[in-house]
C-alpha cells in the first residue's frame, strides 16, 4: 500500500516541478506518465517474483526510483 501513496507523490510533485517550465496540460501528462510507467513496473515485476515463489522483500520499492 505504501509504494503506491509514494507513486502518487511523485507523481504530484513532478507536476508541480514540470509546471514551472510547461503549460498545465503538458505537465500534467508527463507526471501522469512517469507515475504510471513507475507503477506498472513495480506490479509488473511484483508479480512474476510472486509467481516464480522467489521473496522480494523490501528492495523491490527501491527499484521503482530508477
Amino acid at each position: 500500500m505504501f509504494i503506491y501513496v509514494r507513486l502518487l507523490i511523485v507523481s504530484v510533485y513532478t507536476f508541480f516541478i514540470l509546471k514551472i517550465k510547461l503549460d498545465n496540460y503538458n505537465a500534467a501528462a508527463m507526471a501522469a506518465a512517469y507515475g504510471s510507467i513507475s507503477a506498472v513496473t513495480f506490479i509488473t515485476a511484483s508479480s512474476f517474483l510472486e509467481k516464480l515463489h522467489i521473496a522480494y522483500g523490501g528492495i523491490l520499492t527501491h527499484l521503482v526510483d530508477g
